[in-house]
């Protein structure tokens, strides 16, 4: 089981990629969902969470069941759509919903096989304007200078701004870290 993204950078990402109840979010490799959750109180917005593993996104399942309804009484308001598909990212990154300019994805892909995350990289240059994304792996890696030469249509593409996230926001580790948003 990985380790978890606190609150704080759940926060942070929310921000960072301006995400509102118009959006459908995606988490590639949700695990127990609990950044669905979040970013579902934080922003309104639609929350899909894939999960190749059965037992995880069970898990996932019976803790939105769980926690729902005590979000909602918090928030005073109806909670938008969760969904945990049981699957292959790899299968739900060439479904036609997921192609809108309102798919806001995210993807801790530091242990996902390399193969992955080329593919997502590919696969996202497909998605539209104003369709957003972040991540842990650079997906358009290399300095950007060397980048912007050996890959120009990735610079067309997307806007790409790197982050931090803060000490003490992600589980494995109190030290900062890089994200990449597009």
């Amino acid at each position: 089981c990985a380790k978890s993204i606190l609150p704080s950078f759940v926060t942070s990402l929310a921000k960072s990629l301006n995400v509102t109840s118009r959006d459908t979010f995606y988490d590639l490799g949700c695990g127990n969902g609990s950044v669905l959750f979040q970013m579902a109180f934080l922003t309104g917005a639609k929350c899909v969470g894939v999960e190749l593993s059965p037992h995880n996104a069970q898990v996932a399942r019976e803790a939105w069941e769980s926690i729902r309804p005590r979000l909602e009484k918090l928030a005073g308001k109806k909670m938008p759509v969760v969904e945990i598909i049981t699957g292959d990212l790899c299968e739900t990154i060439n479904n036609a919903s997921f192609n809108s300019p309102h798919s806001v994805i995210w993807t801790a892909n530091l242990l996902m096989p390399k193969m992955v995350t080329q593919l997502m990289a590919e696969r996202f240059r497909l998605l539209p304007v104003g369709a957003r994304i972040a991540c842990f792996d650079d997906m358009y890696p290399h300095s950007r200078r060397v980048t912007r030469i050996r890959d120009p249509q990735a610079f067309e593409l997307f806007e790409m701004v790197d982050y931090k996230w803060t000490s003490g926001s992600v589980e494995w580790t109190m030290f900062e870290g890089p994200y990449f948003v597009y």
